[in-house]
């Protein structure tokens, strides 16, 4: 077996793969073992820029910080984006080499699997353990042939597997037990056990079902963990209408609205607005018309004509050419950039048939879409409050027109976006834009947001979970997932020669492929057996160890908050505080919002819901900007029975 290799493969999609791959390679970094995640292949809209310029999967560049490393393309060589029903962008090695669609990929497959392996082979030599994490199930009987995702590429790496399960959403016992009788024998050995995820009730009520799931499958159940309410890591490829249900709690409160479009990407754009404690952050559904609010943001497509038609079919456009009379703030992201203009051309066919057509008209630009992609990490001002902003690109995209003349932007490379000149649209195509404190303070001030405070939000906030001890950094980082239910079937005094913490000796993000470190010392917690068991990592008992209960470790600091100290580095929050951006920097993105500075904006603005006959009320109050908008005295959500404030008014 490849001995530095271990495999975690799911019952379904969405069963907590990359949650404990993120866990384990947390855990080994801050015991100073050198590990890498790895995904041979996947299937997602959400992707990050790589260290070095490619493309990869969120949740791949998630596990890498979390494993103390820069993003590279060799921790996912195989990415498809897909950009009709049956078709997908095919991105091998961080660069796109075409459209195809499902019979021109499997046929395309043999060379796809040469380049999984000839990345895993690299990150083999530089790296002390490889997490790799499979895709969906490993037994869908009509993908197996030819299949580098699963089971196929362990067996191609001869590496062990565990399999993971949901509790949550109901059968776990026949997902297990199906998942097995499905694989073949030779499949079915190396899986060295099962975890079970998403576990929330009394212990004592499921104990009796492991030890029958043991029985009858012959393979040990190495560890429950706990559900976590709250949890915010970034989303691989799903997105959730209901991520904002608590929102109505919040007081005083900016409305912000993301249309949710057919090929809707990087979603996880809105995640620092779903964490803001004053923005109500709704995701409208294809069915329901635009209500009230302050912001509309269009976000990012993987198929810009073919949404923006969608947008036009649902009345969505003139919703929000009202939402603009109004004095409403829009922002457009990448592809929703692009919908702002006047055309759109795609003379190549990249993104579906070959051919033109018209945006929305907001802003005096054309876009024509390009094979080359731009790709890269930024780090820039906003035109807005001159605040400081940092995100990535990816588009493919050559923009044009007197709107860019007033940009958004200011990038090292040059100027970006558009800024229109009555300062209610901005466009951009850098995604991440809320990321950085003093821009997202910025965007939500010029948006309407009064007096927003100097917010520091802590790791429980942010990740919906605050470990045992009460401190971010007090317990190791596999403590936070399993501390709550020690591994079913294993003795706590087991190893307690070895129950200490030793907190990572690197404050820093290490570049992909720096140079092994070989002290004894930090590869000996993963490596060497105890009672007597194997030595190796991967498989059988010595797996065990890994969600094994331990003390909580002393803190780095005394403060009982998890604000970063800058002289000695925050630790991050364990395991829940290992997605943000940067997690061992004291300027972290996601680890404080900064006070706004002071911005001049419009007020806000709600529309008087229109009459039975569908005509607009006629606005009240002074006009502004050539009589354009008006001031409505009563907004409608305010007046209205109930107080609702996202009735629908379109």
């Amino acid at each position: 077996m490849s001995a530095n290799t271990l495999m975690v493969q799911g019952t379904t999609s969405d069963a907590g793969k990359s949650l404990l791959v993120t866990a384990l390679g947390r855990w080994l970094h801050r015991q100073g073992v050198r590990a890498a995640p790895f995904k041979p292949q996947n299937m997602a809209l959400n992707s990050a820029v790589a260290v070095n310029g490619g493309e990869i999967g969120r949740s791949q560049a998630v596990q890498a910080l979390a494993c103390g490393l820069e993003p590279h393309t060799d921790m996912n060589p195989v990415l498809l984006k897909p950009n009709t029903d049956i078709g997908s962008q095919v991105i091998i090695h961080g660069k796109a080499v075409g459209n195809m669609n499902a019979q021109d990929y499997y046929d395309y497959k043999p060379q796809a699997r040469i380049a999984t392996l000839e990345a895993h082979r690299r990150l083999s030599e530089r790296y002390e353990v490889v997490l790799v994490e499979g895709a969906g199930s490993p037994a869908e009987i009509n993908l197996r042939a030819n299949d580098i995702a699963n089971m196929g590429f362990a067996e191609s790496v001869d590496c062990p597997v565990i399999l993971v399960a949901d509790i949550d959403r109901g059968g776990v016992f026949a997902h297990l037990v199906g998942t097995l009788e499905l694989l073949s024998d030779s499949e079915r050995a190396r899986v060295k056990g099962f975890v079970i995820n998403r576990f929330r009730g009394d212990m004592a009520l499921l104990t009796p079902g492991l030890h029958w799931l043991e029985q009858h499958t012959g393979k040990p159940v190495l560890g429950v963990l706990p559900y976590l309410p709250g949890l915010h890591l970034e989303a691989e490829d799903s997105l959730s209408l209901g991520a904002s249900a608590a929102a109505a709690e919040k007081e005083g409160q900016l409305r912000v609205l993301v249309p949710v479009l057919p090929r809707i990407s990087n979603h996880t754009d809105f995640d620092p607005l779903r964490l803001h404690p004053r923005v109500d952050l709704r995701f409208l559904p294809a069915d329901q018309a635009i209500p009230a609010c302050d912001l509309i943001i269009l976000p990012g497509s993987k198929s810009v004509r073919g949404d923006l038609a969608r947008l036009r079919a649902r009345g969505w456009d003139q919703a929000i050419q009202r939402h603009l009379r109004y004095g409403g703030k829009l922002i457009g992201i990448c592809g929703g950039f692009q919908m702002l203009g006047h055309r759109i051309h795609d003379p190549k066919g990249l993104e579906s048939q070959a051919g033109s057509s018209d945006g929305l008209g907001l802003l005096a630009m054309e876009t024509t879409l390009d094979s080359e992609k731009q790709l890269s990490n930024q780090r820039g001002r906003l035109a807005i409050a001159d605040a400081a902003v940092s995100g990535y690109e990816i588009h493919a995209g050559i923009t044009t027109g007197p709107a860019l003349d007033n940009p958004a932007l200011y990038l090292p490379r040059g100027a970006d976006g558009a800024l229109s000149a009555d300062g209610q649209i901005l466009g951009t195509y850098l995604h991440g834009l809320f990321e950085s404190p003093p821009a997202c303070a910025a965007l939500l001030g010029w948006a309407g947001l009064d007096q927003a405070p100097d917010l520091r939000l802590p790791c429980a906030a942010r990740r919906g979970h605050r470990p045992p001890g009460g401190r971010c950094g007090g317990t190791s980082g596999r403590q936070a997932i399993a501390g709550t239910a020690r591994p079913h079937g294993l003795n706590p005094g087991r190893n307690e020669h070895r129950d200490h913490h030793r907190p990572s000796r690197r404050d820093r993000l290490e570049p992909h492929g720096a140079p092994a470190r070989a002290s004894a010392d930090r590869i000996e917690p993963a490596r060497a057996g105890a009672g007597g068991g194997s030595g190796r990592m991967p498989g059988g008992r010595a797996i065990r160890r890994h969600f094994q209960q331990r003390p909580a470790a002393r803190p780095r600091h005394g403060r009982s908050d998890c604000r970063p100290q800058p002289a000695q580095g925050h630790p991050g929050c364990a395991l829940t505080g290992m997605a943000s951006r940067d997690l061992d920097r004291p300027d972290s993105a996601q680890s404080r919002i900064a006070s706004p500075a002071r911005l001049c904006h419009l007020p806000r603005q709600y529309p008087r819901p229109a009459d039975s006959a569908g005509r607009e009320p006629a606005p009240t109050s002074s006009a502004r900007h050539g009589g354009h908008v008006r001031v409505c005295p009563t907004p409608c959500w305010r007046a209205s029975p109930g107080g609702d404030p996202w009735r629908s008014v379109g």
